[in-house]
């Protein structure tokens, strides 16, 4: 013979309970979530301030960088103003210079790049005091694109005066004809 004993709980008493079993568990997650928050703050402050040396001698190289970078589009401006002072008709072959002046642009942002890729590396290597310089292949290509630059403009120039020299000699010609219909016309 076997006795069933039933035993009564309220609807009520058992949520409490569920209730305070849940609270538990998401209280201990929550702990466990901040223990583990603490850990990545930790450590992201040590990685910022073991790359905070690299980084403040590199803004600190950043104004003479900006005078190199500075004097290139001087240099740039330079020749884009005697362009438009000697060559009127530099509009009609703007998607040449346009062309070029973006390739230049391309090489100063890959500059950009090679000087934010020496930064990652160093951060991997040992602290060792070197000074942050430039690529040399990077300044070689914009003073490449330069040239190719000067190099477009000399050769609208020619063009031009080409251009002049045939309107000069078309000029001619027709003065040449003019005076002839004058004298046809006096005789």
């Amino acid at each position: 013979m076997y006795f069933v004993m039933e035993v009564m709980i309220p609807l009520s008493s058992l949520l409490y309970i569920l209730l305070a079993l849940v609270g538990a568990v998401a209280l201990i997650a929550l702990a466990i979530l901040l223990f583990q928050l603490v850990g990545v703050v930790g450590r992201l402050k040590k990685s910022l301030d073991d790359i905070s040396p690299d980084v403040t001698k590199t803004v600190k190289t950043l104004p003479s960088v900006m005078e190199k970078v500075d004097g290139v589009l001087d240099d740039v401006q330079t020749v884009t103003d005697s362009a438009k002072d000697s060559i009127p008709e530099i509009l009609q072959d703007a998607s040449g210079i346009t062309g070029a002046v973006e390739t230049t642009v391309g090489s100063i942002g890959d500059a950009a790049s090679g000087i934010a890729d020496r930064l990652s590396r160093r951060k991997a290597q040992e602290k060792k005091e070197e000074e942050c310089s430039f690529d040399l292949a990077q300044v070689a290509r914009i003073a490449g694109q330069v040239v190719a630059l000067i190099s477009v403009l000399r050769d609208m120039k020619k063009d031009q005066e080409a251009r002049e020299a045939e309107r000069e000699k078309e000029e001619r010609a027709r003065e040449r004809r003019k005076k002839k219909e004058e004298a046809n016309e006096k005789a």
